[in-house]
C-alpha cells in the first residue's frame, strides 16, 4: 500500500471517530438530562437537534470522501450517485438552517426589545421551534429534490484525469444556494449584529456604572458561538457548492484538501457547541474525563 493511501486511510478514520464521538457526546448529554432541557428553552433543544443531524452527517461526509478519494464516484451511475448526492446536501441544509435558528435564540435571549413585532416573536419563538426545526427539515428536502433528476454522470474525456463529471442546471444552482444557504446565513448575521451591538451597550452600561465584566461572561460566550457557527457553516457551504458548480473538476490536490475540511467540519461543529456551553464543559472535563 502507498503512502498517499495510508495518509488517505488515517484522515479518513480519524475524522469519522472524532465526528461521531463529540456529536454523540453532545447527544447523550442532552438525553441524559432530558428533562432539563425541556425545560432550559429553546436553545439546548436546537443544540441537540444540530448535533444528531451532525452526527449523521459525518457518516455521509465521510462516504463521500471515499468516494472521491477511490474516484468509485466516477463509475457510479445516475441512479446511484444522485441519492447519495441528494441526502449530502439535505444535511448540508440543514446544519445550515439549525445554524440560523440557534442564533435567533441566542438573539432573542440577549437582546432587549421594544418593538411589538419583535416582542411577539420573542413570545412565540419557544412554541414555535418544533415547528421551525420540522419545517427547516421538510424544506431542506424540498430543495435538494432535484438532484434526484438534475444530477447527471457525465463520463470522462481523458479517463487519467482527475476531472468529475457531476453537471446540473444553473437555475436549479441559483435556487439551491439562495434558499439552502444564503437565506439562513443573512438570518443568523442579523442575529449576531443585533447580539453584537446589545453586547457593546452592556459594555458601555458596565463602564459607566464601574461594574465588574464577568456579569458578560455569558453574553460572550453566546456572541462567540454565533460568529464561529456562521463563520464555519459559510465556509463549508462554498467548499462544498464550489465542487458543485465546478462539476467537481477542480483537480486532485484542491479536491483532496476540500474534502478533509468537509470530513472535519462535524468535529469542529461539534467542538464550538461544546465550548460555547459551560454545562458541556462541565460534563466533558469534569464527569467524563475524571
Amino acid at each position: 500500500m502507498s503512502p498517499s493511501w495510508v495518509f488517505i486511510l488515517v484522515v479518513v478514520a480519524i475524522t469519522f471517530i472524532s465526528g461521531i464521538f463529540w456529536n454523540v457526546t453532545v447527544v447523550t448529554f442532552y438525553i441524559n438530562n432530558w428533562g432539563q432541557t425541556l425545560r432550559s428553552g429553546g436553545c439546548d433543544k436546537i443544540v441537540l437537534a444540530t448535533a444528531a443531524a451532525t452526527a449523521l452527517l459525518q457518516v455521509m461526509v465521510t462516504f463521500g470522501g471515499i468516494l472521491f478519494y477511490s474516484q468509485l464516484f466516477l463509475l457510479l451511475p445516475n441512479a446511484a450517485l444522485a441519492p447519495f448526492l441528494f441526502v449530502f446536501q439535505c444535511f448540508i441544509d440543514l446544519c445550515c438552517w439549525k445554524t440560523s435558528w440557534l442564533s435567533v435564540c441566542y438573539c432573542l435571549k440577549l437582546v432587549n426589545f421594544s418593538h411589538q413585532i419583535l416582542l411577539w416573536i420573542k413570545s412565540r419563538f419557544p412554541s414555535a421551534l418544533t415547528s421551525l426545526l420540522l419545517g427547516s427539515t421538510l424544506g431542506s428536502v424540498l430543495i435538494n429534490l432535484p438532484f434526484l433528476w438534475a444530477t447527471i454522470h457525465m463520463p470522462l474525456n481523458n479517463s487519467s484525469s482527475s476531472s468529475a463529471g457531476i453537471g446540473m442546471d444553473l437555475s436549479f444552482k441559483v435556487v439551491k444556494v439562495t434558499l439552502g444557504t444564503s437565506v439562513p446565513f443573512l438570518l443568523s448575521l442579523f442575529c449576531i449584529l443585533l447580539s453584537v451591538r446589545s453586547l457593546l451597550r452592556h459594555v458601555w452600561r458596565i463602564q459607566k456604572n464601574g461594574s465588574k465584566y464577568s456579569q458578560l461572561a455569558g453574553h460572550v460566550r453566546a456572541v462567540r458561538t454565533m460568529v464561529l457557527r456562521l463563520v464555519l457553516d459559510l465556509t463549508f457551504c462554498i467548499v462544498v457548492m464550489g465542487i458543485l458548480l465546478f462539476s467537481f473538476s477542480i483537480g486532485l490536490i484542491l479536491g483532496s484538501l476540500s474534502w478533509i475540511f468537509i470530513m472535519l467540519y462535524p468535529s469542529l461543529q461539534a467542538l464550538i457547541l461544546i465550548t460555547g456551553s459551560l454545562k458541556l464543559m462541565k460534563h466533558l472535563f469534569v464527569d467524563i474525563c475524571l
